[in-house]
């Protein structure tokens, strides 16, 4: 094979196992331990990287994303671009698609996790923006709002566990929200705002997505 192997290789073969070997002696993460995604297949998505525009007419180029904030001003919807914008922007919405939001809540406290929100087309399912930040369920819900609206009133399913039931329940009071509804066991709509992660629903959610970056379908974009 044209590669160069050693007695110490070789020894270090013997007493360890493939997984050990990738990670500890090869260091190839993709090939080590027990991922539930196909390390291999995630190493392929290409980060979409920072761009800044130079006209509010420019077009995002491919590849690119650029950071803005977005505002409700007199009743619309609208963008204003700036480098710390909380909202990574990887498309402009077209009026004749469909988007979908998923939000994953948070505390809010410094120190603890992140709140993650993401919206997807619907008929490419790639990555059109997403955001991440130490917000409150509150925060977050108006965030998770501006985002759907901003995207054609977007169906927006965050989260109903723990902190999401605090963001779900302010959700329900906002105008421009088209909110997800949880099913039950017979795929009946039920009447449980948000997505309910359960024993059932976690590994058909996890299984989608794994094979959905197992076969490439979409771009995740997201540098984070």
């Amino acid at each position: 094979s044209g590669s160069v192997r050693s007695s110490w290789w070789d020894d270090e073969a013997t007493r360890r196992t493939k997984d050990e070997m990738a990670q500890e002696v090869d260091i190839d993460y993709a090939k080590s331990g027990s991922p539930f995604f196909n390390l291999s297949a995630i190493y392929k998505q290409v980060p979409w990287t920072y761009h800044q525009r130079l006209n509010p007419g420019e077009e995002i180029p491919h590849g690119k994303h650029i950071r803005v904030n977005l505002l409700e001003i007199t009743g619309r919807i609208e963008i204003r671009e700036q480098e710390d914008g909380w909202l990574r922007l990887y498309e402009f919405p077209r009026e004749s698609y469909q988007y979908a939001l998923g939000g994953d809540s948070a505390e809010g406290l410094a120190k603890g996790d992140e709140a993650f929100g993401v919206c997807r087309d619907k008929s490419t399912n790639h990555v059109v923006a997403d955001f991440n930040g130490h917000y409150p369920p509150d925060e977050f819900a108006m965030k998770l709002r501006l985002l759907g609206w901003y995207f054609f009133e977007a169906d927006n399913a965050p989260e109903n566990n723990n902190h999401g039931y605090s963001t779900c329940r302010e959700m329900l009071g906002m105008d421009h929200v088209k909110m997800y509804y949880s099913r039950n066991d017979k795929g009946e709509v039920t009447d449980k705002e948000g997505f309910t992660t359960t024993a059932r629903t976690r590994p058909v959610m996890l299984d989608l997505m794994a094979k959905q970056i197992d076969k490439g379908c979409f771009e995740i974009r997201s540098e984070i």
